[in-house]
């Protein structure tokens, strides 16, 4: 018997590089093509990241939505979703939500069911926005987040319910074939050197300033070092920082890395720094690959990461608790081992493409 393939949209604003967008990513590259027939439409352009799925989509449209409210776009996307006859649109963050919701309504007959998944915007909007929000969740028939720490975000916020909490997931695909040695070759480290690693946009919200801070606090140690992989707009003033702190010999900029897996592998910590976050990416690749990981309490990173189990948990914005948690684990090395084994089984558990894709399936069926 032949099974009629569902018809699925994602909306977001666009596939730039970050840990939502590579969620997407990995949706659309990963779903049974003999169950869905798969589209997607992007508000702000395509980004540097949409070749990667070209051949996974039947259709797209790309957009360049302008400020406000832009009419063009909503018509075009209530055009896109009628002419594909679209049974499923799943947006990701609230405007391709707001966008979708207000298109489906432009539909007189079968419209399709819309999905919202909430990555941490919400954690930055002011009282009036919120209010907006409120208003535009009830155009929504199933709400996700991407950890339980959003879900008592949205209750105290909003005062709103979350159907389901789906948790992002990395292919194994970034721990095969990995070179560990080949990021120290580059960088001229060596076997000895203990070396820390962070994977981010270049931009506030990563805490960046807090970590290089607490390196100059381990200056005596010669012996670690970091790597920074990630573009952004403050790479000129974390650049800056690092000199300023004479760590030049201690501290790499990496730029935008495709090999992420060779950096992980040839680490020994992960660390993330964030004052903000949803549900890291970065983190999950780091437990693929076994890393041991410190991060700050924010978002869901207590659910990847638990506290003296897999990890160091701390405060956000302290350069103290980070330059304190990465000489425990500097002193103490035997706690890695340990991790790594832990970190692995975690993610095969939680956190792995299968188990995304798992809960992902049972909200479209």
């Amino acid at each position: 018997m032949t099974v009629k393939r569902k018809r699925l949209a994602f909306v977001v604003n666009n596939l730039d590089v970050g840990g939502l967008e590579r969620v997407v990513i990995n949706l659309i590259n990963s779903l049974d093509q003999t169950l869905f027939d798969i589209y997607i439409v992007c508000l702000d352009g395509e980004g540097k990241l949409f070749e990667e799925i070209k051949g996974k989509i039947q259709d797209s449209l790309v957009l360049s939505k302008k400020g406000g409210i832009d009419i063009f776009s909503i018509i075009s996307m209530r055009r896109f979703f009628v002419k594909n006859r679209i049974q499923i649109v799943h947006s990701h963050n609230h405007s391709p939500m707001i966008y979708s919701g207000v298109a489906i309504k432009l539909i007189l007959f079968n419209k399709p069911r819309l999905l919202f998944t909430e990555h941490n915007q919400v954690s930055r909007l002011s009282v009036n926005e919120l209010n907006k929000l409120s208003k535009y969740l009830k155009m929504v028939d199933r709400v996700f987040t991407v950890s339980k720490s959003l879900i008592k975000l949205y209750k105290s916020k909003l005062d709103t319910d979350v159907d389901a909490v789906l948790y992002n997931g990395v292919p194994e695909s970034v721990i095969d074939n990995v070179d560990k040695s080949r990021i120290r070759e580059e960088k001229e480290l060596t076997d000895t050197d203990f070396v820390l690693c962070t994977v981010a946009i270049l931009k506030k919200q990563k805490g960046l300033e807090y970590l290089i801070k607490a390196l100059s606090e381990l200056k005596k140690y010669k012996d670690i070092k970091l790597l920074i992989a990630g573009s952004g707009v403050l790479l000129d003033e974390l650049i800056k920082l690092v000199h300023r702190y004479d760590l030049d010999n201690k501290v790499f900029f990496l730029g935008y890395r495709s090999d992420l897996g060779n950096i992980l592998s040839g680490s020994d910590v992960f660390v993330l720094s964030s004052i903000q976050e949803g549900l890291p990416m970065s983190i999950i690749e780091a437990l693929a690959v076994g890393l041991p990981v410190i991060t700050t309490d924010v978002g869901g990173c207590s659910e990847l990461v638990i506290d003296k189990e897999n990890g160091i948990v701390i405060n956000s914005k302290s350069s103290g608790e980070l330059s304190n948690a990465i000489l425990k684990l500097y002193e103490n090395r035997e706690e890695l081992e340990k991790y790594t084994k832990i970190n692995k089984e975690r993610y095969k558990k939680y956190f792995s493409l299968d188990a995304m894709m798992n809960s992902h399936v049972q909200e479209y069926q």
